[in-house]
């Protein structure tokens, strides 16, 4: 809410004569807007006011022979409380008859402050003078005032313009309480308010110190609020204050001056003196850079100094009110509570603010400096906007692929651990089993025999595998016999190689159909990382004579294995997806995920690789043909699908996401083909999850929405300490989300939305340093010219 500086600046003059003043009106430059309109006016004499002030101040005066006592001590000729009570009112009717004169020059510029103080929401109203007598004066009971429940500050005609103070980076008010002379009184009491009170506060208490630790204290240490409970008082002849520090020590806040300057400039902020007689020492301490003075008017009771405390610090520290609203809660709470038996208590709070200065708010003290112009939700919302832009741009552009698709590795990895798939298993023919071939005396052109493989067929078709895929390139003639043998077992399934521009095709084993073959070409990614799956891939006009198939092993042999089972054939949908049973696989885009790759990087029909975290049951070549693993054969043949290639010593080994097994951090092809083959398998049998990604409309809409989630953390917790945890929070939860969607098969923006969080964090924090700065600047040129007024 937009805040309105009414100031009254009195001038010159006397009651006898009547004050020149200068109204004021314009919004607080702390709110950053520097216009204001100056009006001149008058207030007409009355000489009855000064004489009525005199009279209650004897009257309240004579309650009780208090020097520097705070506490009331009944004498046995005390003045009653009726005739305190009769002053007070008479002094009351007296202040708004003067302010409500009738008088028409006076009258046309009362109705210029009464609609200043009626047009705006929430007012801050300033008295400028430095007659001590119109301090004296309980200007709160004007009915104007009190209508509109507006408190009253006060403030020299001349104040100090500070330099910036030492920003404040933590959420701990830290208060200096001085507990100084307690003869007759319990100040113990306040130290317990204190530290009741004042949630975020590191409360320091000095008891009775000497002079000389206090200045200490003021010199080397950082504090927020400085407070005193004890003895002062107001001299009559010079009207300077002093307060004791302890029973032998009273001193002035002059004899302080340079202490309190640094303590000033270190974030002080706010002092409270819960003492008797206080209008002396603020008179001293609003010739200070010190943004806020809170004092009492005369000599206040034990009890009515501890009420005031406590009623204070309630709206204060826990209702976060702001210190005018705080002392105005505090006053009415005083006259409903208190004055039966202390009359005219409420009258004693009186608050000093330095106009030049904002006044401070708890908040403030546990949020730090830097934020306290809060920027508007319209502002927050609009650097969320340019962030999405900007990150959305940075992204097409793949500056983020790469981080994107570590993110999503790492999060792939988190997953729990899945049961292997059983329905697979992968015959390895490594270095071993190569010479164990060899050792036989059985002739091959490759790493894997006619002979070996013919003797493995046999051996495997006694347990009735639903298909066998063989991952070792033939592109010779196999023996007549097993020629014969494989071209009528339609589930078998031998392997070729796309040619491309990066590599040379490698031709089918002659004469198998086409039904029979499957390409063996793996889509790899920049990084070298096997994430993606080809299922089909049109032919290039020279691809009929090497690789005569459009479908991939994987789903050649997924699809014969699933027919079996009864599935239907594979086929499109309206949207040209494919669907094999009743789930579709949806086409990978150039810029699916995390990807920004070239269109032609996409090319086929290719489909996100959802790995298991275990690899399918592997064997050894010559383990199964020695008869090693007769008795465990039928488990793993029957009804299985059973897919031969050569394994960890072979050239043929990949990454992926993650890698569980022998192979440290590469598989070989063919394992990544049984997890291919898997991944479909167990989508239409299992309906486990295929990796799904939001359309680019979508994904704008999130990174957006987590960019505005990063600008809100900072316009609603806006204290140094709580951002790092607030965006720690954040990325949190944007991690605990992406995770829990990614378990559902979904891959959702991971590494934009988080820099768009930080990034709408970090640019409103920037954006309310330099605008805190600037209107700083502004504030001081303002008073300035206010002062040459």
């Amino acid at each position: 809410m937009t805040t309105s500086l009414v100031t009254l600046k009195i001038v010159d003059g006397d009651f006898k004569q009547g004050f020149l003043v200068i109204l004021k009106i314009g919004i607080d430059p702390n709110e950053n807007n520097l216009m204001a309109r100056e009006i001149d006016g008058w207030l007409p004499p009355a000489p009855q006011i000064n004489q009525l002030c005199d009279s209650w101040l004897l009257s309240y005066r004579a309650q009780g022979r208090i020097k520097v006592h705070r506490k009331l001590i009944a004498p046995p000729e005390q003045i009653t409380n009726y005739s305190v009570i009769n002053s007070a009112q008479d002094l009351q009717e007296a202040i708004n008859n003067w302010l409500n004169s009738t008088d028409r020059k006076f009258q046309r510029f009362r109705d210029q402050v009464l609609k200043a103080l009626s047009n705006h929401g929430k007012i801050r109203f300033i008295i400028q003078t430095n007659n001590i007598k119109l301090w004296q004066l309980p200007w709160h009971l004007w009915d104007v005032l009190s209508d509109c429940d507006i408190e009253v500050n006060f403030s020299p005609s001349e104040f100090p313009v500070s330099s910036k103070p030492i920003d404040q980076y933590r959420n701990i008010v830290r208060i200096l309480a001085i507990l100084g002379d307690d003869t007759g009184i319990n100040i113990q009491h306040d130290l317990a308010l204190l530290q009741e009170e004042l949630p975020n506060a590191e409360i320091v208490p000095l008891i009775s110190p000497p002079k000389k630790k206090l200045s200490q204290e003021l010199w080397d240490k950082k504090w927020d609020i400085l407070f005193f409970a004890g003895h002062s008082f107001t001299h009559n002849n010079n009207c300077q204050g002093r307060f004791y520090i302890n029973q032998d020590e009273s001193i002035t806040i002059e004899e302080l001056k340079y202490g309190l300057i640094n303590g000033i400039k270190n974030g002080l902020k706010l002092a409270i003196f819960n003492s008797c007689d206080g209008l002396g020492l603020a008179s001293e301490l609003v010739s200070l850079p010190i943004s806020t003075t809170l004092v009492m008017r005369e000599r206040v009771p034990d009890e009515v100094a501890q009420k005031f405390l406590r009623y204070f610090l309630n709206a204060f520290a826990t209702k976060k009110k702001s210190i005018s609203d705080s002392v105005w809660e505090t006053r009415k709470r005083l006259q409903e509570e208190v004055e039966d038996n202390y009359p005219c208590a409420s009258w004693l709070p009186v608050i000093f603010q330095n106009p030049a200065l904002e006044p401070t708010t708890w908040d403030d003290l546990t949020q730090g400096s830097y934020l306290k112009d809060k920027p508007k939700l319209s502002r927050v919302l609009l650097v969320s906007l340019i962030v999405t832009i900007t990150v959305i741009t940075m992204r097409s552009l793949g500056l983020l692929q790469g981080s994107e698709l570590h993110a999503f590795d790492h999060l792939m990895a988190l997953q729990p651990p899945e049961k292997r798939d059983e329905r697979v298993l992968v015959i390895a023919v490594d270095e071993p089993d190569i010479q164990y071939q060899d050792k036989m005396g059985w002739s091959r052109k490759g790493s894997l025999s006619d002979t070996a493989l013919a003797q493995l067929l046999r051996k495997l078709n006694r347990y009735q595998p639903r298909v066998i895929g063989l991952d070792i390139y033939h592109d010779f003639e196999f023996e007549p016999n097993l020629a014969t043998q494989l071209k009528q077992n339609p589930r078998f399934i031998a392997v070729c190689q796309m040619e491309s521009n990066d590599q040379p095709g490698i031709a089918s084993p002659p004469g198998m159909a086409s039904q029979q073959i499957g390409f063996s070409d793996l889509p790899r990614d920049p990084d070298d990382i096997i994430r993606r799956q080809l299922l089909g891939m049109s032919l290039g006009i020279n691809s009929w004579d090497t690789c005569n198939t459009t479908y991939s092993l994987s789903l050649q042999v997924a699809l014969n294995y699933l027919t079996q089972k009864g599935i239907p054939p594979m086929k499109r949908n309206s949207a040209g997806d494919v669907e094999i049973g009743d789930v579709v696989f949806r086409k990978f885009a150039h810029n699916a995920g995390g990807y920004q790759l070239k269109p032609k990087h996409a090319m086929g029909y290719q489909i996100l690789l959802n790995y298991r975290a275990k690899n399918p049951k592997y064997v050894h070549l010559q383990d199964l043909l020695k008869g090693k693993l007769d008795s465990q054969l039928p488990d793993l043949v029957k009804d299985n699908i059973v897919l031969i290639g050569v394994g960890q010593d072979s050239k043929d080994l990949h990454r992926t996401p993650y890698t569980k097994g022998p192979w440290s951090d590469k598989i070989p092809g063919v394992m990544v083909q049984a997890q291919m083959s898997s991944q479909i398998i167990s989508a239409v049998l299992d309906k486990r999850p295929l990796l799904w990604w939001l359309p680019q409309w979508g994904e704008v809409l999130w990174i957006g929405s987590w960019s505005v989630v990063g600008g809100l953390l900072v316009w609603r917790l806006h204290s140094p300490s709580y951002l790092g945890v607030a965006v720690f929070v954040g990325i949190s939860l944007l991690s605990g989300v992406c995770y829990g969607l990614l378990l559902k098969g979904g891959w959702i923006p991971f590494i934009p939305s988080a820099l768009a969080l930080v990034a709408t964090s970090g640019a409103i924090v920037v954006y309310s340093i330099f605008k805190s700065n600037v209107n700083k600047d502004d504030s001081f040129l303002y008073y300035q010219k206010s002062l040459d007024t």
